[in-house]
């Protein structure tokens, strides 16, 4: 017998000491424990699904885990690691890792007839995965990007080309400073995205990996990094720890050491952030 139902049968039909308990004041009761429960069940799956979604975003515009160069500085200006086909099968050879990209990144502005605007220049190759931007794409096409060929196009975030009255094919010359020396490159509009999140959709401009390099004015097979994706989420510690023990400890030919990371060691704040709206709950 169900003894749960059988005690509240008792207590639901229990006319002791000859005062039957009042069957709408039950019935309000049951109502108001039925609506908690409900409230409770909605705002933890609201809270999950929202956690969930911020941290797909900030996956999807970077990665699971990242591999940079112990002593680049938290900045946009980076300093280069050797990226070669040995790195990249130790890496590929690692149970959990998913896939492989290398990225370079170079900060910079963008400035038209009226405005001006500071970004950072994102360059990627063919190895790049595009399901999420893909996902995002408002206008035009992602051009296929090379690390041996410059396109001159770019993808720019949707609040980018409002506040610059950027539309598809238009024209943007963007400018980076090399000490007392300044570098213009003009680029073209490809595509334009919008992710919502705007520490990324307000920054990032997005061209062909070899566009990049040459801007920084590194040797080939330099990058600022590479992003790993990995098979489970909750395998991120334990791939993470794999991935330092084998490469960690290398150095590159130029002198540089591998430095590994998960996204949440790279953007603590944001994870940070999460982990206080449980108490919210």
């Amino acid at each position: 017998m169900n003894w749960k139902l059988f005690i509240a049968k008792r207590v639901y039909r229990s006319n002791e000491g000859g005062k039957e308990v009042s069957k709408p004041a039950v019935r309000i009761a049951m109502l108001g424990i039925a609506i908690g429960l409900a409230v409770m069940i909605v705002s933890v799956a609201v809270l999950i699904g929202f956690k969930h979604e911020v941290r797909d975003k900030v996956i999807g515009l970077g990665s699971d885990i990242m591999i940079t160069n112990f002593d680049a500085r938290k900045s946009f200006e980076t300093i280069p690691i050797v990226v070669n086909d040995s790195l990249l099968n130790v890496l590929y050879a690692t149970k959990g890792v998913k896939h492989v990209q290398r990225y370079s990144t170079k900060p910079g502005m963008i400035m038209t007839d009226d405005s001006f605007q500071g970004m950072v220049l994102k360059g990627v190759a063919g190895d790049y995965d595009w399901d999420f931007l893909k996902q995002h794409l408002l206008e035009g096409e992602i051009p296929v990007f090379s690390d041996t060929a410059s396109t001159n196009k770019v993808l720019v975030s949707r609040s980018i080309a409002d506040k610059l009255h950027l539309k598809m094919d238009d024209k943007l010359y963007t400018y980076y400073i090399e000490g007392e020396n300044v570098r213009a490159r003009r680029l073209s509009v490809a595509g334009i995205y919008q992710t919502n999140f705007s520490a990324y959709d307000d920054l990032f401009l997005i061209t062909d990996l070899y566009t990049v390099n040459r801007l920084n004015g590194w040797q080939k097979g330099q990058v600022s990094g590479i992003e790993l994706e990995v098979n489970e989420y909750s395998r991120l510690e334990p791939v993470k720890e794999e991935i330092r023990a084998r490469v960690d400890t290398q150095v590159d030919a130029y002198g540089g050491t591998y430095y590994t990371q998960t996204v949440e060691e790279v953007n603590p704040q944001i994870f940070a952030w999460l982990d206080l709206l449980d108490m919210n709950v």
